[in-house]
């Protein structure tokens, strides 16, 4: 099975950089190393602890998905998750549209929602919502990564957002239903 996934993760690479005519963010910096790579395996780790079967039936595969997308830690090549920063507001993306190098699948913004409350060129009192929860908690940390997983796995119900609100809302909603297991312990804990 987790040939399988690491298969289809790479599938959906190669898709996403066929398809992609330009690419959507300006990444740079990308990197598979470092603190924010640990709190991103740690986040990982947590979902895959934590979902329930709810969780697991709405995100079919999930916990062999963030093996695969976790690799072997010791072989950055077999590593499918990573991190950068963008241009835009956007707390991570799965795919590759060319704005990455080749073997990143989900890659999540050091800017962004998931590490901070705070973003760039706003005023200081400005703090940041990932969906309804406050940027730089590990809720909204594994609330971003749930929504990407959802895109990850084709999850039941899941349709593509990139540039649509709507769309963005009714994947939100998806997790938000299906995994209070592993939301409701987030927020009863530090950042990852």
């Amino acid at each position: 099975m987790r040939l399988f996934l690491k298969l289809k993760a790479l599938s959906y690479i190669l898709l996403a950089s066929t398809l992609a005519h330009a690419a959507a963010y300006n990444v740079v910096e990308a990197s598979k190393q470092g603190t924010h790579q640990q709190s991103i395996y740690s986040a990982l780790e947590f979902i895959s602890a934590k979902a329930d079967a709810s969780c697991t039936t709405a995100l079919p595969g999930l916990k062999e998905m963030v093996t695969s997308l976790e690799g072997d830690k010791a072989n950055e090549q077999t590593i499918l998750v990573g991190h950068g920063t963008f241009e835009a507001l956007t707390a991570a993306f799965t795919g590759n549209d060319g704005s990455v190098p080749e073997g990143y699948f989900i890659t999540v913004n050091d800017t962004s929602t998931f590490f901070t409350d705070r973003v760039p060129n706003k005023p200081a009192n400005y703090q940041e919502i990932a969906h309804k929860y406050r940027g730089g908690t590990a809720q909204a940390q594994v609330f971003i990564l749930m929504h990407e997983l959802g895109h990850a796995l084709s999850a039941p119900g899941f349709i593509p957002d990139l540039s649509s609100t709507k769309n963005v809302a009714h994947n939100d909603a998806i997790v938000e239903a299906s995994c209070q297991s592993v939301i409701r312990p987030a927020g009863k804990r530090q950042p990852f």
